[in-house]
């Protein structure tokens, strides 16, 4: 069975004690030997490890049993991390901007459907990944429903 853990911001980081924080944090770092697929932002990702370095914020988590990370990366794009290597995908680019409230939540799932996928290459599977967030963000796409 394919597992995902969004690794996205906790409140708690921001206000608890530093003890709480730690054992939040470390209560998570013990079930990443069962995750397929982390996702998350270069700062929350950051922030979960402790680092201030993307790279070895990656590292940290395949040590501690992740097998691939989604690295949502904003105007940088996307990236995926396996096997100790980043691949970076540049977005494609939009001409209208509707909507970029949920574009992490989007370019996770695609990466999570294609996972399982090894007829594509992780360079193509970003860039599906990219342009399906594209189209999402000029409202081609409604794949978030509204509340």
């Amino acid at each position: 069975m394919e597992v995902s853990i969004d690794l996205n911001w906790d409140p708690q980081w921001g206000g608890a004690d530093a003890k709480e924080i730690r054992e939040r944090k470390q209560a998570i770092r013990a079930v990443l030997p069962w995750v397929s697929l982390a996702h998350g932002n270069v700062r929350a990702l950051n922030e979960f490890a402790d680092s201030a370095d993307l790279g070895r914020t990656l590292n940290l988590l395949m040590d501690w049993g992740v097998q691939g990370v989604v690295v949502h990366m904003g105007e940088q794009g996307a990236g995926y991390f396996h096997e100790h290597a980043l691949t970076v995908s540049p977005p494609v680019a939009t001409s209208l901007r509707v909507n970029t409230t949920g574009t992490g939540d989007v370019l996770s799932v695609c990466m999570m459907l294609l996972h399982h996928r090894n007829d594509i290459v992780i360079r193509d599977k970003l860039h599906l990944s990219n342009s399906i967030v594209s189209e999402f963000i000029e409202g081609k796409r409604q794949l978030i429903p509204p509340i």
